[in-house]
């Protein structure tokens, strides 16, 4: 972070840190998206991951991309495709698909 590689938001309440989002500046990679059980659908992790879509692609990249797990039981598979994010056919080292949000598609976020 102090490089400027990457840069990241929190949402906190009550002064208790309740959710975080990464980004690379170097990759175009959301590194990580975590949000308390009890806050979550919210809408803190869609604003979160907003705020990190934004600088990327502040910095210059039309496409966007993360690695999350391909099992549809965990909450994050339909989490990700509801705000546009796709498969692009990839899977990394540890077995998490790779999904990207294409520049013509606006992250959508829920108030």
């Amino acid at each position: 972070i102090a490089s400027g590689r990457g840069k990241g938001w929190v949402c906190s309440h009550d002064s208790n840190l309740v959710g975080f989002c990464n980004g690379n500046a170097e990759t175009g990679e959301v590194l990580v998206l975590a949000v308390l059980p009890e806050y979550e659908c919210k809408g803190i992790g869609a604003q979160l991951l907003a705020h990190v879509v934004e600088w990327l692609r502040s910095v210059g990249f039309d496409t966007l991309w993360l690695a999350a797990s391909p099992d549809a039981r965990i909450r994050a598979h339909g989490f990700y495709r509801s705000l546009g994010w796709r498969p692009n056919g990839e899977v990394d080292e540890n077995g998490d698909e790779i999904l990207v949000l294409e520049s013509d598609k606006p992250p959508r976020t829920f108030a």
